[in-house]
């Protein structure tokens, strides 16, 4: 132990820091806790050979307690500290100065969202001496605003898109307010003469936004007043600006590495153009869409910036570039690591979390092996100096790509859900790494992040990376209260026009504008979900008959009657809008068959796992299907992919569709609601969203708003003013595709006399076991006509010599050969005799 901290104080040192950072608290949790923990100790080992130089404390919530975060599990240390909403722990700087205090922490990890860009938190750790792993509160007040980094880039000669402060510089860092005024839009009437010079379609932006709040797409002057109105209603008290919208864009980044003696370098850039809402969702590097001098113009203009500011630590440069004319223009500025930061590790080999620890300690980046590495130096433990402007860099290493995995529903508009996680399964390929914010099990509650998970493969080439990352997802399995959007992210990398690079940061959202689902690759129809789904409620039923009989047995009570039908069960379910009437009956523990309307669609085999789950085998392909509970019908997974069943609809009721809370209601306690329109707002996940009235009446409210939501929650009480307008499922009418059995019959025809005794040979079995059959009504008779024929007694043989000619020699070879032939001219003369009908007497 003290051997180890004596190298470890003697590389800081040595290596011009400042300062002994060993103890590190978290100031975050979900996916960055566990990235930051894990790249620290893997710095830690490769470069020490221990894991007793670092000390980590996290600050733990009862919710991600409960969730089984994995972040909790890695720290060495961890602080309870109040649950809930993220002004109570990892946004609340003063909490976090305090706990920093308590625990005597050399350092705070800030990570990406909560405090990380509040300038309140490393100004408050400065003051008590404290280390911030990210830039001073001077760099992240100038490039964090997004009008004063915008007339900074102007500042640095790099274009800018135009905007309302079109032209404006300033000669340090320091931006007076006659100039902030001049960029900034105060009242809608300002909007409309700055809309005149800057052109539609255009932006409305707040410059405190993020994350999908405070933006806006405008076309035309009216679209623009509604929509300013709405910008300062979301972020209240925040500059507005508005800046031209860029088309056929790409989201191109670089990452920018910067230290404490005024060095800052690139480290490539980023394609991150698959967006919804603003928000990544598929990331990759270096980038491929732009020429290589392009990129490199990116990559000055955005060093210029830094330097210009006095950037220390790891921040993001973000710009747009359109594809069709090769021109680029400058976005925003984030002043702190990114979620998608491993991309950039993989193709350059340097520990971004590590280089941020360095970067607070006062090491300079030419002392950092990491950055040496990636420079080419010959010594990488070297501390010579290094021309930053002049030498070359390491080219990238193949190419990264990542998706983003998340808590959200893509077929409801990227809906953010939570609840718990039964199974996470990510199974490793050569080439692929993910991250993930819970162990084997868990789950997202509803004050977390949606991202729960992250999926990286790299590869030589872009294509190859593609094609792994589909993979990769394909072989990853979410099971649980939550939605996931694995299945939609690969069927986005599998899009012919993300294959061919030619996507802009507009095409996701308007497939999603479009209704355009994914195409099935996998042959999951809406007739195949409903026969999985029967089969499914079925099996439960028998398991909860039994065990109503085995309990009344075992009481002493004989069980009812209606107990006593195990293998037999009628209901309905509704699938995407449609009642199917269902018969399923069993012809063994693993054999069920399905009617639909009581006609035959499918025979089913069944193995039942030890998770609970079941192998069903249907339409000549074996599917893994979980049940999950719900309070409003029946939700199962098939091969991954969440279905639901849901109960007949009560007019009557309006509840909610998953966890959350309630925050206000729309409609006022005896008011009027409307089916279609919203009723009251539920904030999931920190994003607030209407509930949709489902029929139109006086409502009574049933929960106060404050409350805490689970699925199925009633929230009101609807009088239906027009019982005969109330949508129903209507019944399936159709033709029902028709599922094939499997047959096992090898080589023998469908009417050979072995088939024909082995199916009604079962088929009595069935029925005497209490079981259905159904390959024909009347299983005696065809057994009785093969029994004892020379037909049966050839056909078994031939199965048999099959089974061991391979291990035979020639003599035994030409024995059985022999047989063969004997019993072939048997059969022959049992034709001929007119036996073919019946059975022999033993020829």
């Amino acid at each position: 132990m003290a051997g180890a901290e004596i190298q470890y104080e003697n590389y800081v040192l040595s290596r011009g820091g400042t300062r002994i950072i060993r103890k590190i608290l978290i100031a975050n949790n979900g996916l960055g806790a566990v990235k930051a923990i894990r790249s620290l100790r893997l710095w830690e080992y490769e470069t020490f050979r221990t894991h007793d130089v670092l000390h980590v404390v996290c600050m733990a919530t009862e919710d991600d307690l409960k969730a089984n975060a994995e972040y909790i599990r890695l720290a060495d240390e961890f602080v309870v500290v109040e649950g809930g909403s993220n002004r109570n722990n990892y946004a609340n700087v003063d909490l976090i100065v305090k706990v920093a205090r308590r625990c005597e922490a050399d350092a705070v990890w800030p990570g990406w969202g909560h405090a990380s860009e509040n300038p309140k938190l490393p100004t408050a750790l400065a003051y008590h001496d404290i280390a911030f792993l990210g830039p001073a509160a001077s760099s992240m007040d100038a490039v964090g605003d997004k009008i004063c980094a915008n007339i900074l880039a102007q500042s640095c000669d790099v274009d800018v898109i135009p905007w309302s402060g079109s032209g404006l510089t300033v000669p340090g860092i320091s931006i007076p307010e006659e100039t902030l005024r001049l960029a900034t839009l105060r009242t809608v009437e300002e909007a409309e003469a700055s809309a005149l010079k800057v052109g539609f379609p255009l932006m409305i932006k707040a410059s405190e936004g993020g994350g999908g709040k405070g933006i806006r797409m405008v076309n035309d002057m009216e679209a623009l007043r509604a929509g300013y109105v709405q910008v300062q209603a979301e972020v209240p008290g925040s500059p507005i600006f508005i800046q031209q919208l860029s088309t056929n864009s790409r989201h191109l980044e670089v990452q920018v590495v910067a230290d404490k003696h005024g060095n800052a370098i690139s480290l490539y850039g980023r394609d991150c153009s698959v967006q919804r809402r603003h928000q990544k969702i598929i990331e990759e590097g270096p980038v491929t869409v732009a020429p290589r001098e392009t990129c490199e113009q990116l990559e000055r203009g955005a060093v210029r910036l830094a330097k210009k500011v006095g950037y220390s630590g790891v921040g993001t440069v973000e710009y747009l570039y359109n594809i069709t004319t090769g021109a680029y223009s400058f976005l925003e500025v984030n002043p702190r690591l990114q979620v998608e930061h491993p991309v950039t590790e993989t193709i350059t080999g340097v520990n971004l979390p590590a280089v941020q620890l360095q970067i607070a300690m006062g090491i300079p980046l030419h002392k950092m092996p990491h950055i040496r590495r990636f420079y080419g130096q010959p010594d990488p433990m070297g501390v010579s100096p290094i021309d930053f402007d002049t030498a070359p860099q390491n080219p990238p290493v193949g190419h990264c790509m990542a998706g983003r995995v998340t808590a959200e529903d893509p077929e409801s508009g990227f809906k953010p859900t939570s609840g718990a996680i039964h199974e996470l399964h990510f199974r490793s390929l050569p080439g692929v790494t993910g991250n993930f914010s819970l162990g084997l099990s868990g789950g997202v509650h509803q004050f977390a992040d949606s991202q729960f998970g992250h999926v990286f493969a790299h590869k030589p080439t872009r294509d190859e990376a593609g094609v792994l990352l589909s993979q990769a997802l394909g072989e990853l399995s979410v099971r649980g209260e939550i939605h996931c959007n694995i299945k939609y992210l690969r069927s986005l990398i599998e899009r012919d026009t993300f294959q061919q690079d030619a996507h802009t940061t507009a095409w996701l959202d308007g497939l999603i504008a479009a209704k355009d689902r994914p195409v099935d690759t996998e042959g999951l129809t809406d007739h195949l979900v409903v026969m999985c789904g029967a089969v499914m409620r079925a099996h439960t039923r028998h398991q909860e008959l039994e065990a109503r009989v085995v309990d009344a047995l075992t009481r002493g009570v004989p069980p009812e009657a209606w107990m006593t039908n195990l293998s037999e069960h009628a209901f309905e379910l509704i699938y995407a809008d449609v009642k199917y009437a269902l018969r399923v009956t069993q012809g063994s523990p693993t054999l069920f068959y399905v009617r639909v309307n009581d006609k035959p669609a499918c025979e089913a085999e069944v193995l039942t796992l030890a998770n609970g789950g079941l192998k069903v085998l249907v339409g000549g392909r074996a599917r893994v299907v979980h049940a999950e509970p719900s309070k409003v019908g029946l939700k199962v997974h098939i091969d991954g992919r969440p279905c639901f069943f849901p109960d007949d609809r009560d007019p009557t009721r309006m509840t909610a569709p998953g966890t959350g809370k309630l925050l206000r209601y729309l409609v006022p306690d005896g008011g009027r609601a409307v089916e279609g329109v919203p009723y009251c707002e539920i904030e999931v996940m920190k994003t607030v969203m209407p509930l949709v009235a489902t029929s139109t009446g006086a409502v009574t409210h049933l929960l106060q708003p404050g409350a805490a939501l689970e699925t199925g929650d009633e929230v009101c009480a609807v009088e239906v003013e027009d019982p005969s307008s109330v949508k129903v499922s209507e019944p399936f009418t159709g033709e029902f595709t028709r599922f094939e059995a499997r047959k096992l019959t090898g080589a023998l025809k469908g009417d050979s006399a072995l088939v024909k005794f082995n199916v009604n040979s079962a088929g009595i079995i069935q029925i005497l076991a209490g079981y259905d059959f159904t390959a024909n009504d009347d299983p005696v008779t065809p057994l009785l006509q093969v029994i004892g024929t020379a037909r049966l007694a050839a056909d078994d043989f031939a199965e048999t010599k099959e089974a061991v000619s391979s291990r035979a020699d020639a003599e035994a070879l030409a024995e059985l050969a022999a047989i063969e032939a004997l019993l072939g001219t048997a059969v022959q003369a049992e034709l001929a005799g007119g036996d073919s009908a019946g059975g022999g007497g033993g020829k």
